[in-house]
């Protein structure tokens, strides 16, 4: 016994499906992306279950919300054809950018490892060439004290 909706709710239904399907392929591109800069079989597959997690948590949701919890086929249609449109619109250009943005982070960090090393590194030398200098004039002050 389920409810009856007219065609205009349906389309209404519809469109939120499609947007709903938008931002699935949207979050299934900037995973792609992201998994493609990695390139680590167990790093794309803990991606891909957390994709679908994601994904199966925001369907449900949108169902909810969208249809008042009811499992429609309109809903999934509706939504397997926001994705597809998305996926063929913007898609690759959103995987190549998050993949992009992904390998700068990467090389941004190692920069960033490399100039605190270098730094730490040279804090290091002047301390202990301070510490030697330190020492030297601790030897000679009692080098003095020790002559008179």
């Amino acid at each position: 016994m389920g409810v009856e909706w007219s065609g205009r709710e349906q389309v209404y239904f519809f469109f939120q499906g499609v947007l709903a399907g938008v931002c699935i392929g949207f979050l299934f591109d900037v995973f792609t992306g992201w998994g493609r800069a990695y390139r680590s079989a167990l790093r794309v597959f803990v991606l891909d279950v957390v994709f679908g997690l994601l994904a199966a948590w925001f369907t449900f949701c949108a169902s909810l919300v969208i249809m008042d919890g009811q499992l429609h086929p309109l809903l999934f249609l509706a939504m397997g054809l926001g994705m597809v449109a998305e996926h063929a619109c913007i898609g690759r250009w959103v995987s190549r950018g998050v993949c992009g943005a992904v390998k700068l982070c990467g090389w941004l960090r190692k920069q960033m490892c490399m100039l605190i090393a270098g730094v730490m590194g040279y804090i290091r030398h002047v301390i202990t060439r301070f510490a030697v200098t330190q020492r030297r004039k601790s030897e000679n002050i009692e080098k003095n004290t020790n002559l008179r």
